[in-house]
């Protein structure tokens, strides 16, 4: 889909007019950093990705559809004339071209998942980093992105 190269740089340029800080709006690029300054010097992240194929079920239908009126709502005024109206048929549920419609459409997500250690805290309440989650009573603190 060439759209989507047009698409990333409207919505990166709409993040940069609304945002001191856009790269937060694409957080999961800097988990490492992120955890290591929220106080877990050591993190593990895996990343896994799965798809969906059309037809979707109705849960799986709700994320791109609010995605796409996501899109249709932030990047217009970055996007070139015939880029907007292409965006306008793809995402535009009543139209009959509608992304999520298309019996050939395909879903693909990332995630992530982080094994994040916290930082050591002592009885005075100091913060001290440590490696070893032994000495936490923990093993590690699962997230997931």
């Amino acid at each position: 889909m060439d759209l989507e190269p047009a698409l990333r740089r409207a919505e990166l340029r709409a993040f940069e007019e609304s945002s001191k800080q856009p790269r937060k709006f694409y957080g999961a690029r800097d988990l490492s950093r992120v955890f290591r300054e929220a106080g877990a010097p050591a993190c593990e992240i895996r990343s896994f990705a799965f798809r969906r194929q059309a037809p979707f079920d109705s849960p799986t239908r709700s994320f791109p559809v609010a995605y796409l009126e996501d899109l249709r709502g932030r990047t217009p005024p970055h996007l070139d004339g015939p880029d907007r109206a292409r965006l306008d048929v793809v995402a535009d549920p009543d139209s009959p071209r509608f992304a999520i419609d298309d019996p050939d459409a395909l879903l693909v997500c990332a995630g992530h998942g982080v094994a994040a250690t916290p930082r050591k805290r002592t009885k005075d309440h100091a913060i001290v980093s440590s490696h070893d989650p032994s000495s936490y009573g923990i093993d590690r603190v699962p997230i997931s992105v």
